[in-house]
């Protein structure tokens, strides 16, 4: 399984995939054309990189940047970036349009995939890694934000077609935007839906694992709908043990299909070993009832723990 990173700024989390350990340089383009396509193309912000010609660079000071650009840290959140390293000179016109001055040298500035300046940091910021992870985890969380307002206004456009609710699903997934689940649970509620957006729709929340995501599954997985039922059931299946905590609440639900089902989905995701048959719940004391919840529980937690 992919381990992940948590970064906390200003109250927002953002897990982010743990870089390779075989990645041990920033992987440079030096076209901004080309970085720009690559950037539209994954929905990714960039990071440029400004030199000027190898006699105006401070041979100390580029030694120290490199070493901190090849920080473990530093490239764990650098590989959500396409990065560019540019010519002063080379690239003077497309600096220009960015508003970077002509005398910028070993400095960085990030842009948004449409080439939207979002931040920069200095030469000598290039050269601290608490400077520098910052810089990038700023930079992420704008990003992000921007990319999720996008993609909601897909989910709320009735008119949308297929392949774009698809590829607005995919890009939720993609780019782990857990912040997306209420979106994701009202766009569920759509009848006009079809069943391969649908599941996708299903798919998406089964990899947030959010509350709200958790919650949506199990509840349709009521629905008349035979074939709606299924697939939200499916999805809930493959959710990981920390997911199991968000049922806890349906074991005390007034329906007693409902606290069944939560008993059985808790236990199949924390894989809780001998549960009790559904003949059990017909028959057994209140008291009884009680007691294997705590131990569906207690099991849970421990599971859960463990992950």
């Amino acid at each position: 399984m992919t381990k992940y990173l948590l970064f906390v700024l200003s109250g927002v989390c953002l897990w982010l995939p743990a870089a390779s350990a075989q990645q041990e340089v920033v992987r440079w383009l030096t076209s901004a054309d080309q970085g720009l396509r690559e950037a539209q193309k994954d929905d990714k912000p960039l990071m440029f990189y400004v030199l000027a010609s190898k006699k105006d660079r401070d041979d100390d000071l580029e030694r120290e940047q490199d070493r901190v650009m090849s920080d473990p840290e530093v490239l764990a959140q650098a590989s959500h970036f396409v990065c560019v390293r540019l010519s002063r000179t080379r690239d003077r016109e497309f600096l220009e349009k960015c508003g970077i001055e002509p005398t910028a040298n070993m400095v960085a500035f990030f842009t948004s995939s449409t080439g939207e300046v979002l931040d920069r940091i200095s030469a000598g910021g290039l050269t601290q890694r608490d400077s520098i992870t910052q810089k990038l985890e700023t930079v992420l969380v704008k990003h992000r934000k921007e990319l999720l307002t996008r993609l909601e206004e897909v989910l709320e456009d009735t008119e949308a077609k297929t392949r774009d609710l698809t590829e607005a699903l995919d890009k939720i997934e993609q780019n782990e935007l857990r912040d997306a689940d209420n979106a994701l649970a009202t766009f569920a509620q759509r009848e006009d839906l079809n069943t391969s957006v649908r599941r996708k729709c299903y798919d998406v929340m089964a990899t947030l694992q959010t509350d709200v995501c958790i919650r949506t599954l199990f509840e349709h997985s009521f629905s008349a709908d035979e074939q709606i039922s299924r697939a939200a059931l499916s999805e809930l299946g493959k959710c990981d043990p920390p997911a199991a905590k968000y049922l806890y609440d349906y074991l005390r639900h007034d329906h007693p299909d409902a606290r069944l089902r939560a008993y059985e989905m808790i236990g199949k995701i924390a894989d809780v070993r001998d549960l009790q048959p559904a003949t059990f719940w017909e028959t057994a004391a209140e008291a009884e009832q009680t007691s294997e919840y705590a131990r569906l529980r207690q099991s849970a937690d421990e599971a859960i723990a463990k992950w």
